[in-house]
């Protein structure tokens, strides 16, 4: 009985963050992710890019960048 309230408690959280989503945000445009064979989609089975920058790295190497080089 537990877990069954457990599972409806989660349910219930996920479709009211589903909600708060601003029109135009990642969400609200490619809903839930996931994964299809080895590619990322959306709710809708399409390729999701998830490009940018990643700076993880910094933490361990920081004499690398500076304020300039991230702009």
């Amino acid at each position: 009985m537990k877990k069954i309230y457990s599972i409806i408690a989660m349910t219930l959280i996920g479709y009211q963050m589903l909600a708060q989503n601003p029109a135009g945000s990642p969400v609200a445009t490619h809903g839930l992710l996931k994964t299809k064979g080895n590619r990322i989609v959306g709710q809708a089975d399409t390729a999701v890019s998830m490009g940018g920058n990643s700076m993880f790295w910094s933490q361990w190497a920081g004499g690398f960048y500076n304020a300039n080089t991230v702009k």
